[in-house]
């Protein structure tokens, strides 16, 4: 079973082709793309503004949260992979990204970099 909490008057909005797994929580202001798999994190909302797009997988363990200041939202692009164990706050990751496993990303963004 996994959690869906609302927090104060925002309460998650998931498309229902997303996939969460058992164990999850997911609180306040977070949007939740198409084809997304969210597996056995948690996803804090409270103080800002969480989006994950379509097809992006957020792997074991991880923990995204926000910032109050302004720029504090965390903003996840399409198809980004974020490996296992991983902490977000309050950072952009656009489309494509790769984070490996037991990254720390706070207040930054990551660029679509090519690196061949």
């Amino acid at each position: 079973m996994y959690y869906i909490l609302k927090y104060k008057n925002y309460e998650p909005k998931i498309d229902e082709s997303a996939f969460i797994a058992g164990g999850s929580h997911i609180i306040g202001r977070v949007e939740i793309g198409r084809n997304a798999s969210i597996w056995f994190c948690v996803i804090r909302g409270d103080v800002g503004s969480i989006k994950i797009g379509d097809e992006t997988n957020i792997q074991d363990g991880t923990v995204i949260h926000v910032d109050r200041n302004p720029d504090g939202d965390t903003i996840i692009g399409n198809m980004v992979t974020v490996g296992h164990f991983c902490v977000l706050h309050a950072c952009t990751l656009h489309d494509r990204a790769f984070i490996g496993m037991g990254s720390l990303w706070w207040i930054m963004r990551l660029w679509n970099l090519k690196l061949w």
